[in-house]
Order: C-alpha cells, then sequence, then structure tokens
C-alpha cells in the first residue's frame, strides 16, 4: 500500500511539473502535505527539508553569488573580455563561453548571465552584431561551467547532501571537475564549429522596430472644445472603443501612469496611446484628440528629463506569474510600460493585463533619473538604458571571501554547508551585500522546491518504491550490462530536467540511483554523477534551465532555436558523459 501511494504521489507530481498547471514550488508544498495526510512520513521527516544540508548551502551560495554581483567582483572580466574582442564575432563568442564558464564554476550561473546579460547586448548593438548569436551560447556556457565544481549548481550540492545522508561520502569540491572540463571543452568546439551556424541572426537596435511599436504608439493632445475634457479615460473608451488603450497623460510638468480609469482629461493634455491605424483615422476624425501618429522612440532620444530602458524580470522576482495590473507595476516603478517581448513576438492587446514570465523583456518611459535607480531594483535585470551602481570597493573583499570559501571547503576544515554561512554572513558583516540584499538574494522558490521535494526521496526510500523502479528498469535494460543501464538512466534523467525542474528531478532520480546500483552490485558513484550531470547540462528548450529564459526575450528568439542549437548539443553531452562517468568513476 505504501508503495501504490508513494508511487502515485510521484506521478502527481510529474504531471503537475510537467504541465505547469502550478508554480513548481506549490507542487513541492502539495506533494509534502500528500505525504504527511497519507502517513507516509512522520511530521518531522515531512519537515525535514527546511533543515537539510542542501536547502541552507543553496540559500547562503545565493547570497555569495549576489556578493560578487553588487561589488561587480567578476564584473571587470566581462568589460576587459569585450575590449579584448575587439569587433570580432568568432573572438567574441570564444572569450564569452570560456569566461561565463570559468565564474559559472564558483558562482550561481543565474547571477553570471545577469552579470554579463546587458553588457553583451550593449556590445553587440554598438558594433552591429545580433544578440541571437551571443546570448544562447551565453546560457549554455554558464550551464556547462556549473558542472565544473560541486558549488557550481544547486543540483551538484543536493545530490551531495543527498547521498550523505544515504551513507555515502559526499562529492569533492573539484570532484566533477575531470568529465566537467571535458563538456565545456567539447561544448565550447561545439559551439564554435556548429552551434554559431545555427544560431538565428535575428535581432534589432533600433527599439521601436524591435517592439513594433511603430505599429502601436502614438501621441495625441486633447484639443479646446474636445468632447473628452471632463470625462474620465473610462469614459473616453466609449469614443474610441476597448482596442484603444491610454498609457500616459502628460500634464505640464506631471506625468499620470495607470490606472488612469478614472483620470479626467484636461485641454492641452498630451496623450499616449497604444492604437491600430484604423483607430487612429476614428479619433482624428470624432474629434476628441489631435493624433501625432509619427512618434518614434529610439535609445537615447527625447527630451533631458525623459528616457527608455529596456529591463527583463530576475529569476527570483516577485513579478512572475502577475499581470502588470496585478502588480502594480507602473505605479510601483513610476514607469510607463510601453511594450512587452516574449521571445521573437511583441505581445499584443492591453499592457496591464499581459501576465509576466520570465524571458519576458519590458521597454520602459519614465524619467531619466528613475530609470537609473532601475538598476537597484531586485526584481529587474536591466539591459539598455542604465548602468548598475557598484560597490566596487567592497569587490576584492567579496572575492576573497568566496576564495576562502572554496579553499576551506576543498582542504577539509570544515564542510561546505559551514564555509557557505559563515562566507554569506561575512559579506553582510563587511558591507558588500546589505540584510536586505542578501534576503532578496535567496531565491525562495528554488528554497521551497528543495525542502518540499525532499521528503518525497525519503518517502521513495521508506517504501521501496525507488527499489521497485530501479529493480524494472533493471529488468528491462540490465541484460545489455551495467554500462547501458548507466547510459539509459542518464538519458531518461536528461529528458525528464527538460520538461521539469532540474533540482526536483535530481532529488527523484537520486534514490532510483542508490537502488539501480544495489540492484546490479555495483558501485553507485557512477550513478549518482550520472544524476548530478544530466539533471544541470540540458540545452533543448528555454524552459529546461533559468538561464535559457533569461536570454529568451533579450535575444528574440524562438523554441524551435533552442531545439536546432540545443539538441545536437544535447546529444553530444549525453554521449561523452555515458563513455566517460565509468572511466572517472568505476563501476
Amino acid at each position: 500500500m505504501a508503495i501504490a501511494l508513494t508511487l502515485g504521489i510521484l506521478a502527481l507530481a510529474l504531471v503537475l511539473f510537467i504541465t505547469e498547471v502550478l508554480p513548481v514550488e506549490l507542487v513541492a508544498l502539495v506533494v509534502l502535505a500528500s505525504l504527511l495526510l497519507t502517513g507516509l512520513l512522520t511530521l518531522p521527516e515531512a519537515i525535514s527539508g527546511f533543515s537539510n544540508d542542501a536547502t541552507l548551502t543553496v540559500a547562503a551560495m545565493f547570497v555569495l553569488s549576489a556578493s560578487l554581483q553588487k561589488t561587480g567582483g567578476v564584473d571587470f572580466l566581462g568589460r576587459f573580455v569585450l575590449r579584448f574582442a575587439g569587433n570580432h564575432p568568432l573572438r567574441l563568442l570564444l572569450l564569452i563561453v570560456l569566461t561565463t564558464a570559468a565564474i559559472s564554476a564558483f558562482i550561481n550561473n543565474t547571477a553570471a548571465v545577469a552579470i554579463f546579460l546587458p553588457m553583451v547586448i550593449g556590445f553587440a548593438r554598438a558594433h552591429g552584431l545580433a544578440p541571437s548569436k551571443l546570448l544562447i551560447p551565453l546560457s549554455y556556457a554558464s550551464v556547462l561551467g556549473g558542472t565544473c565544481t560541486l558549488i557550481g549548481t544547486s543540483t551538484n550540492i543536493l545530490v551531495s547532501s543527498l547521498i550523505t545522508k544515504a551513507g555515502e561520502r559526499p562529492f569533492g569540491m573539484f570532484e566533477f571537475a575531470p568529465l566537467g572540463l571535458m563538456q565545456v571543452a567539447v561544448g565550447l568546439l561545439y559551439l564554435m564549429l556548429i552551434g554559431r551556424r545555427l544560431l538565428p541572426d535575428r535581432g534589432s537596435s533600433d527599439l521601436t522596430a524591435a517592439y513594433a511599436l511603430h505599429e502601436v504608439l502614438s501621441e495625441a493632445v486633447v484639443v479646446e472644445g474636445s468632447p473628452l475634457v471632463g470625462r474620465s479615460v473610462a469614459e473616453g473608451a466609449l469614443i474610441w472603443g476597448p482596442s484603444v488603450e491610454v498609457r500616459e497623460i502628460v500634464r505640464g510638468t506631471r506625468r499620470i501612469v495607470p490606472p488612469l480609469e478614472r483620470e479626467k482629461f484636461l485641454p492641452g493634455d498630451l496623450v499616449l496611446l497604444r492604437a491600430g491605424a484604423s483607430d487612429l483615422v476614428l479619433i482624428q476624425n470624432s474629434g476628441a484628440l489631435a493624433v501625432h501618429p509619427d512618434l518614434r522612440l529610439e535609445e537615447g532620444s527625447g527630451s533631458e528629463r525623459i528616457g527608455i530602458a529596456e529591463v527583463s524580470l530576475a529569476p527570483t522576482s516577485a513579478l512572475l506569474g502577475a499581470t502588470i495590473e496585478e502588480a502594480d507595476f507602473e505605479r510601483r516603478f513610476q514607469v510607463v510600460v510601453l511594450a512587452v517581448r516574449r521571445g521573437s513576438s511583441s505581445l499584443r492587446g492591453a499592457i496591464g493585463r499581459i501576465r509576466l514570465s520570465l524571458g519576458d523583456t519590458l521597454l520602459l518611459q519614465g524619467p531619466l533619473g528613475r530609470l537609473e535607480s532601475l538598476s537597484e531594483e531586485p526584481e529587474l535585470i536591466v539591459i539598455t538604458g542604465a548602468q548598475p551602481r557598484l560597490r566596487r570597493r567592497r569587490s576584492l573583499v567579496a572575492l576573497a571571501i568566496v576564495i576562502a570559501l572554496v579553499a576551506a571547503a576543498t582542504a577539509g576544515l570544515c564542510s561546505i554547508l559551514v564555509a557557505a554561512t559563515l562566507g554569506a554572513i561575512a559579506v553582510v558583516l563587511s558591507g558588500c551585500l546589505t540584510l536586505t540584499e542578501a534576503y532578496d538574494a535567496i531565491d525562495w522558490k528554488v528554497i521551497l522546491l528543495l525542502a518540499g521535494l525532499l521528503p518525497l526521496e525519503l518517502a521513495m526510500e521508506k517504501s521501496g518504491a525507488a527499489a521497485l523502479i530501479a529493480a524494472a528498469l533493471v529488468d528491462w535494460v540490465g541484460p545489455l550490462g551495467p554500462h547501458a543501464v548507466l547510459a539509459g538512466f542518464y538519458l531518461v534523467t536528461m529528458l525528464l530536467t527538460e520538461v521539469m525542474s532540474n533540482n526536483a528531478c535530481a532529488a527523484l532520480m537520486t534514490p532510483i540511483a542508490l537502488s539501480l546500483a544495489a540492484n546490479l552490485a555495483v558501485n553507485p558513484r557512477p550513478f549518482l554523477f550520472a544524476v548530478a550531470y544530466a539533471s544541470s547540462a540540458i540545452f533543448m528548450l528555454p524552459m529546461g534551465y533559468q538561464t535559457h529564459l533569461m536570454v529568451y526575450g533579450p535575444g528574440n528568439y524562438r523554441v524551435a532555436d533552442y531545439l536546432r542549437v540545443g539538441a545536437p548539443l544535447n546529444l553530444v553531452v549525453w554521449v561523452l558523459g555515458s563513455l566517460m562517468i565509468p572511466v572517472f568513476w568505476p563501476l
């Protein structure tokens, strides 16, 4: 009965992860509650995920990565790379891949991409290059670099913690390096020789064209005697219909941003509209507004007071999943959202009703001072329009703390949890981060995901569900030998990670890996490393990894771009892993 219940909860979790009906962290909490309600775990067992070494270590590593980001501890490397690359696309691609991979081996790879993203886009636009030629390699390099060390990705930390509790020796800091470096080298060769030819040449330095604003954005003035005078914006919609949207009203020196439904029009008001050509003709003929349909917004244009910026959402942003209206985005940040782009498409319809997703890019208009301050917002990554204000005097301190952490954990002076926790405390006490910034740096979705799913791993072991799944796999592939079982297990794990969270996949597959090794009477280490590598190095879909989604909108990509470029790389990495894992960790 316990096995059936556990497998039922596992199946439910897989369906919810793949269909994305619920946020992943909520799925994890549903799993936790189900394990409690069915009696499969006791209360202490069910909440053990919140005190697990992996959960606490990952939280601390988020803080350490943010300290390097805020102080510019690795920012100088990016700027050096761009200067050294000159105007040579091939040299630039080579340096981006190598530098990003090296940095991602020691800090969270989402932080590495967040650092390089605006620099790479700015460089590409300044030199007439398409960002789409550079951003997928940036993401892929961060993923490959994360497979080189224990702290390179949260997945490695998670698997190491799980096997320690199962009585196995934890992973060493650089135990991943031999195969990880081979994957970086093979990935680099692939991207330089083949992948770059498969990347789309898509993107525009003209923000008006990139967001298709020339079709939808216009200025209009409320003229004397207009039937709109004294009427609210909601009443004005009765004249021009629901397809026209008022984005902003400028009244003298005052800017009025949404929500605008109750705002009353006055003579001389400058109104920013989103409307089609036929709607503009209707408005002009009505005498309500004098339309100026040739408004073009380009980077750096406009008055001294008003400018534009392009931003994307940080992976930790609380705005994800909310509409622009629900998030009160425009009032909160005191800007107007002119357009939203998802991948290669500029989203149509009412701006306020667009539900924000990771990978969306937003074009904002507002006072230059306010746009510059957006770089301080933890919810946003500024792509163009403002440079972040870095605490450069603290950069060496942050670097020294991270180096000390790596050295202490490598030398065995303390556990990775102790080293990471002391490091997180040190960056706050030294002024590299404020306490609020440290709190904001933690991706609480990942923390809840780990805390909710780790008990499922325990239930799979305790009920015998993991052993049952392992026995079925051995019966199916076992006759071909343990090497074939390892290759098949690696492939299944890799494909599952493409459609669900990498940490969730690692938590589910680790107990199966242990049971598989026990069934085959072989060393479990190769299967455990297969879980770690296969749960991280995936490239076929934008939703497969956070960094892939981070470059999805800014790169103007389509899902087919990831399939075309990523599927061959996935195949290469799988073959390499299947062949070399038994060499480095014999069965």
